[in-house]
């Protein structure tokens, strides 16, 4: 069947997801992107979005940055960096164990996360951020993607990209550094923004 999609732009109010219910007749809807500036709204589509799929029986893509929505509603998750899958497995265990630098990246970056430390001035929590900017497409070579701002990098990371690796339960990595019981790349790191 075909797939609906849905932008953030048109996303902004609840009620215009709300008039999909009797439309949607498809067997996939894909969510392209942020949920930015619809926090309070969040939760409503989140249980539209739920409700749809369990009515109409419809496979559910969300693609985003916003890990509470990904946290909330995906049973499977793909961490893409770069145009490449670095991580995939069920959401829990994604959450619970990341494996691959760039997923620990993102959820010390997340607001309330251990990842984040007071400012000693201002008492106030600062974000951790991954330092470095994504590469331009036109720059990606034959090694890790993630492997310059990566605080795990090595020869092999520059000379080589790794392949996806399944660490049991389906969660697979592509990082020459991780293990089973996943690593922590940042620790010790106190890159904050």
């Amino acid at each position: 069947g075909s797939a609906v999609m849905l932008r953030a732009a048109n996303i902004r109010k609840v009620a215009l997801v709300n008039s999909l219910r009797d439309k949607v007749s498809s067997q996939a809807v894909v969510v392209l992107k942020s949920f930015e500036g619809i926090a309070p709204k969040t939760k409503a589509l989140a249980g539209l979005l739920r409700k749809l799929q369990a009515e109409r029986h419809l496979s559910l893509l969300l693609i985003t940055h916003d890990l509470g929505i990904v946290a909330e509603m995906a049973a499977r998750t793909c961490v893409m960096y770069a145009g490449k899958i670095v991580e995939h497995g069920p959401t829990a265990d994604i959450f619970r164990r990341p494996l691959h630098p760039y997923t620990q990246g993102l959820h010390r970056a997340r607001p309330g996360d251990d990842g984040a430390s007071k400012d000693a001035q201002s008492e106030q929590k600062r974000l951790a951020v991954i330092p470095g900017m994504v590469p331009a497409a036109t720059q990606f070579t034959d090694n890790c993607r993630f492997h310059p701002r990566c605080p795990l990098c090595s020869a092999q990371c520059i000379a080589h990209e790794p392949e996806l690796k399944d660490y049991g339960g389906g969660h697979w990595a592509a990082c020459w550094h991780t293990n089973a019981e996943g690593m922590d790349a940042w620790k010790g790191d106190d890159s904050v923004t």
